[in-house]
């Protein structure tokens, strides 16, 4: 396969991907709404108010929509940038150009791939080539986070959509912990990316062929991680701040969960982390919520992340031996 049908078949592969984890969000919160009897009492009503459960639906579906738009960006970095050329470096660069910086799941444009390559270590970091690892590894380590978070409330970095109707716990946790990760990182992703896109654009048509490839792109990622993210960070404060009325302690959270988040998406070209992130931590403030005594719930969500280490180290055991039964096939 050559580097461009690689490079199509990873595009597809974001778009695809990417577009599924939407549907299956809407998909579980309609459940909650259906089944779950989530919309039962907006529907006893002439008019949908803001704080009940469809109406907490109907406010976040223009950000759903602004989230499935991203795609763009992974369609435009696959069609108008070349085989080995990153947006940042390609010359003669056209307005386009702003929209061809995707990280849904790229990790071979990252920051990560790019200083490997400069330390000549390329093949330590192609771990992150797997989705399945990629996501294991992020429940591992965000769950972590939320398990302190039930004794350490100071480590919850953004607040949840409160209702004022009563549904049941299944509906207020799917629809807390589920939409605003998608809708909430997948709307402000979509600013994100035209940043880096602009960046990426002044890089290559400035930096690039005065100064070389390399200097541009050192430029392009410490504009976007000095400059972008933090900005990013402000954006997803003063965001929270209007929806959800933030303390000034937990706007320098959420602000910080913002800045980290862009940081470690221009790292490692992956959103996955920054999105599982708002959804481990949207979730333990759900559960804290019904739940009556905080140990119970600690060991509960500590037996669900054991769960999750067996099955990765079982995911891990598979993919050494089927690597390793591949490299003894060509060696036979």
């Amino acid at each position: 396969m050559g580097l461009r049908d690689t490079r199509m078949k990873r595009a597809t592969f974001e778009v695809i991907f990417y577009l599924f984890t939407i549907a299956l969000v809407i998909w579980l919160a309609v459940i909650g709404g259906f089944s779950l009897s989530g919309f039962s009492e907006s529907f006893q009503s002439d008019i949908i108010q803001i704080s009940t459960y469809l109406g907490g639906f109907t406010i976040y579906t223009p950000l759903l929509f602004l989230s499935a738009l991203i795609v763009i960006f992974a369609i435009a970095n696959a069609v108008f940038i070349k085989d080995n050329e990153h947006p940042a470096t390609q010359s003669n660069p056209s307005w386009a150009r702003i929209f061809t910086v995707s990280y849904l799941y790229n990790p071979e444009d990252s920051f990560m791939w790019f200083l490997a390559k400069q330390l000549k270590t390329p093949k330590e970091i192609k771990w992150a080539t797997n989705i399945g690892r990629v996501l294991f590894l992020s429940v591992l380590l965000f769950g972590a986070i939320a398990l302190l978070q039930i004794f350490v409330p100071q480590l919850s970095v953004s607040g949840t959509p409160q209702t004022i109707q009563q549904i049941s716990p299944t509906s207020d946790i799917i629809f807390g912990s589920g939409i605003p990760a998608v809708a909430e990182n997948g709307s402000l992703l979509f600013i994100f990316f035209f940043l880096l896109g602009i960046n990426a654009y002044i890089c290559a048509k400035f930096f690039a062929q005065k100064y070389g490839k390399t200097e541009a792109l050192w430029i392009f990622f410490l504009v976007g991680m000095i400059f972008i993210a933090p900005l990013m960070g402000y954006i997803w404060g003063s965001y929270h701040t209007i929806v959800y009325g933030n303390s000034e302690a937990s706007l320098w959270a959420t602000r910080l969960f913002g800045t980290l988040g862009a940081e470690l998406i221009i790292m490692t070209g992956i959103f996955i982390w920054w999105a599982i992130w708002h959804f481990m931590n949207n979730l333990i403030l759900k559960l804290l919520e019904y739940s009556t005594a905080k140990d119970v719930l600690a060991i509960k969500f500590g037996l669900f992340l054991f769960v999750i280490l067996v099955l990765y180290i079982i995911f891990e055991i598979f993919i050494f031996k089927k690597r390793k039964g591949a490299e003894h096939q060509l060696v036979s």
